[in-house]
């Protein structure tokens, strides 16, 4: 199966977007185009759209982008200061319990994000490295031989609420399942660096071994997965109950550009898959 379809935005598309934009209303043209997009995300996973404008005004990248992510959905808030729309970049930080990947050039673990799908934007690619990753998560599950794993999977662990909670709970009452059925479809929603810091605050350290199993899982074919580098106007979506997703690390150049994405995460009106998200984790809802 493939873990990704390419969509090229043709003249006519970015026409009829461009008129999106400026009446807000979505042509039957759209309305056709962004169903098509839900049905490969249900069925693949992910999609890469190509050839999306890429302005020089950074203000207005985000305007577009979020505009233009409206297409598939509701864009939902991601963390306490309410941003719908965040920048994925290199703010000199080392990926820590209280500080997550994306702002970050650090490697980041195949995962799945919030809301149903996550988006996203790719503005600024990286002189080095930075290739995005990613995987079918019923492959992964159909590798797994080891009952007492799974049983553990379903029955899923406590986050760490990355210093995006309200009040001053470090880590969620509740335990959030790497894996669950809905509608008689799998499930997965998977993140492991909360999972572990959680586990580290309540000096779980043996629970840590199910982290260490289940990655031996996902890395196990390594053709398996799949890798890619974004470029400047590519939108990669992917679905979070279906795909785990992940990056390499990368080095941004002195004399270039630095990397610089934008990532939004969507919740469609209708969508096969439903449940909750690492959003919903970071929020212990």
């Amino acid at each position: 199966m493939k873990l990704k379809k390419i969509f090229n935005l043709n003249k006519k598309i970015k026409a009829e977007v461009l008129t999106y934009f400026k009446t807000r209303k979505k042509s039957k043209y759209l309305t056709k185009f962004s169903k098509e997009i839900i049905d490969n995300l249900e069925l693949n996973g992910s999609v890469i759209i190509k050839d999306f404008i890429v302005e020089k005004n950074h203000q207005k990248n985000k305007k577009n982008y979020k505009k233009f992510m409206e297409l598939f959905g509701k864009i939902l808030s991601q963390n306490k200061k309410r941003e719908k729309i965040v920048e994925i970049k290199d703010l000199g930080k080392k990926w820590s319990a209280n500080t997550r990947g994306y702002k970050t050039n650090d490697f980041l673990d195949l995962h799945t994000d919030g809301g149903s799908l996550a988006s996203l934007f790719c503005i600024k690619d990286a002189a080095y490295g930075g290739e995005s990753t990613c995987v079918n998560a019923k492959t992964i599950y159909d590798l797994i031989n080891d009952q007492s794993l799974k049983k553990k999977l379903f029955e899923g662990f406590r986050y760490h609420r990355r210093g995006e909670a309200s009040n001053y709970s470090k880590i969620t009452k509740k335990k959030y399942p790497i894996f669950f059925y809905n509608k008689k479809i799998l499930h997965c929603t998977y993140n492991r660096k909360p999972i572990e810091e959680a586990l580290k605050f309540q000096k779980k350290y043996s629970e840590i071994n199910y982290l260490d199993k289940f990655d031996e899982y996902i890395f196990k074919k390594k053709n398996n997965i799949s890798q890619f580098k974004l470029k400047p106007g590519d939108i990669w979506i992917v679905n979070n109950f279906k795909v785990l997703h992940g990056r390499k690390k990368f080095i941004n150049s002195k004399k270039k550009q630095k990397r610089l994405l934008l990532r939004a995460w969507i919740k469609p009106t209708k969508f096969k898959f439903s449940g909750k998200t690492y959003l919903e984790a970071l929020n212990d809802i």
